[in-house]
């Protein structure tokens, strides 16, 4: 509560406050209801983030291995996880590492491709504090060289004839 003829109030925020950008809504509420209104916006360093990741190719054959280098840095300890996804959105591998807070660190992974059903995937990767809250995340795409078959391509349909609107079919 802020006292009658007050021109000004005291917050404490508590003592940790999550990595990157935060909001503070306050609002004043009177006998009548809200009164006034401000956001201001806090930001904090993240506990990790993530500087880089980069994979070995940029293509491989179905079944194959590819590897990933994600390069972080830990001020406190964290937990980085990276996932190989096909294109359906669908888990094909997935590591995890604990990762110290000691500073700017590299590690690889390798990921298996068996299984993709797609021409494109995707090396998703985050760093989560003890808190498991996730501090950054990073992304790298990879296409996966298979065969093709006529499933793979969308239909396309024309419209030819003296009527070619949509919705008016014969």
């Amino acid at each position: 509560p802020v006292a009658a003829g007050r021109k000004s109030a005291r917050i404490e925020l508590p003592a940790e406050i999550p990595g990157g950008r935060n909001f503070l809504d306050l609002r004043l509420v009177g006998p009548d209801g809200s009164l006034d209104w401000a956001t201001l916006t806090i930001t904090q360093p993240p506990s990790a983030k993530i500087f880089s990741l980069t994979t070995s190719s940029d293509r491989i054959k179905l079944g194959e291995d590819i590897s990933a280098t994600v390069r972080i840095e830990a001020r406190a300890n964290c937990t980085l996880t990276a996932g190989l996804y096909d294109n359906y959105g669908r888990l094909l591998d997935r590591k995890t590492e604990r990762i110290p807070g000691s500073g700017e660190t590299e590690r690889t992974f390798s990921f298996s491709s068996a299984g993709a059903a797609s021409h494109l995937a995707r090396i998703q990767c985050h760093v989560e504090d003890e808190r498991g809250v996730v501090q950054d995340r990073s992304e790298a795409e990879v296409f996966v060289l298979q065969k093709r078959v006529w499933d793979d391509f969308d239909i396309v349909m024309y419209l030819f004839g003296p009527n070619p609107m949509p919705g008016i079919w014969p």
